[in-house]
């Protein structure tokens, strides 16, 4: 796992950024949309 380790972590930070970004872009498009608000 030695040489390994930093491809892991960055596919882990990568990842980790997608998903925040596509959260906060669906949050977004809800926003816009009028979803959120029952």
């Amino acid at each position: 796992l030695g040489e390994r380790k930093p491809a892991l972590l960055f596919i882990c930070v990568v990842y980790f950024v997608g998903a925040y970004a596509m959260s906060k872009y669906s949050q977004r498009l809800e926003k816009n949309l009028g979803v959120g608000e029952r």
